[in-house]
């Protein structure tokens, strides 16, 4: 279950933040401004707001944008020029991390019933790409990518998210910290019948853990309490070998304080 709520976390956190990158190869017979516009579906239309723009130079170029994960937006405003004049666009790509590159299909585009304004003579060649003349200040057509989720690149990052979540829970509880060595304070403490087996657990303890060492013992007329230290103990034996010993001596109150822990 912490593996799940941690890749789902992760992924709509990563899906959120990490944006698309608008790829154009363009041919303009002038200089001038691109701009793209993105809408959400709660948007009801494109606002300066939600835009990025980028200088337009004579002859061909490639120009790079950035606009959100296609899960925030449901389609693209693209205003090629603020100015009349002639362009071509030669390739537009859609790519993002989690997601396969999309190159936006132009005899697709031409076969639909576009979304253009100011914008005459529009046609498509293989050789060239979608040409067209813009005849005013706000040319734009608009665009919908259907960018396809990478599967491969999704299964990858939920291994990933597996192995960071395992990790995090084994050092919450201790499993690796140091390689995977204890180190903090045992108190054995006796307030009852003090009978003849407390020297035996005592020597049970230096016996069965390495590295234990007294470092204060106090005896009453009622009560009776040691206090070890203990360092470079493999997590697996220590924690065994003190829940063999709650088990044998029930009667014995055992108290382990792990460095950095806090009590147990």
């Amino acid at each position: 279950m912490l593996t799940v709520l941690f890749f789902l976390f992760n992924y709509y956190l990563f899906c959120q933040t990490e944006k698309t990158t608008v790829s154009l190869t363009i041919n303009s017979a002038q200089s001038g401004i691109l701009t793209i516009y993105w809408r959400s579906r709660s948007q009801e239309g494109y606002t300066e707001k939600n835009s990025v723009s980028v200088n337009i130079e004579p002859r061909t170029h490639r120009y790079t944008l950035k606009v959100p994960s296609p899960v925030e937006f449901t389609s693209l405003r693209i205003d090629p020029l603020n100015k009349p004049g002639r362009m071509v666009i030669e390739s537009l790509v859609f790519s993002h991390p989690f997601y396969f590159p999309e190159k936006l299909d132009f005899p697709s585009f031409m076969q639909k019933d576009q979304e253009i304004s100011d914008l005459s003579n529009v046609s498509f060649t293989p050789e060239t790409g979608l040409s067209f003349e813009s005849t005013g200040k706000d040319p734009w057509f608009v665009v919908h990518p259907k960018i396809p989720l990478n599967f491969t690149i999704l299964i990858l990052w939920m291994i990933a998210s597996q192995v960071v979540a395992l990790i995090f829970y084994l050092l919450l509880n201790q499993r690796v910290i140091k390689g995977g060595t204890n180190n903090g304070i045992l108190w054995l403490e006796d307030s009852g019948d003090f009978g003849t087996d407390f020297l035996p657990l005592i020597t049970s303890l230096h016996e069965g853990l390495t590295g234990l060492t007294l470092i204060k013992a106090t005896e009453t007329v009622s009560v009776r309490c040691y206090c070890f230290s203990f360092s470079n103990i493999h997590s697996k034996d220590f924690h065994r070998f003190i829940n063999e010993m709650r088990r044998v001596y029930p009667h014995i109150h055992i108290r382990i304080q792990f460095n950095r822990s806090g009590e147990v």
